[in-house]
């Protein structure tokens, strides 16, 4: 079935019908990485839903051409869009989710009586 699927990536045939396929077959995998990456379940739909798109992209545009080592190139492609994906998020984490209270004081006589 592999080298079926792949081959019909590789020569652009029917690529709705080997997404399915794909899905069918790594979609639980692809399932596992999202829940391994993000508690929110919001956030792993999301997630999953991106990964599932940038697959679609990049076999669509024929990144993939090695036959024969296709379980590495899906794993390398999830994982690195997981890390752009966290790195994406972190970049718009509004200043009102950090804790100020934790952030220690740049002065330390601030807050204390120093009429003394």
């Amino acid at each position: 079935m592999k080298k079926k699927l792949m081959r019909s990536f590789l020569q652009k045939n029917e690529i709705n019908v080997c997404m399915v396929e794909l899905l069918k077959k790594y979609g639980a995998y692809i399932r596992a990485k999202a829940i391994r990456a993000v508690s929110n379940e919001a956030e792993r739909e999301e997630l999953t839903a991106g990964i599932i798109i940038h697959l679609y992209e990049k076999l669509s545009k024929m990144v993939y051409t090695e036959e024969g080592k296709f379980e590495y190139w899906l794993h390398t492609v999830v994982n690195h869009y997981i890390i752009s994906w966290r790195r994406k998020r972190a970049k718009k984490l509004p200043i009102s989710d950090i804790e100020l209270e934790r952030i220690p004081s740049a002065s330390p006589s601030l807050g204390r009586n120093s009429s003394s």
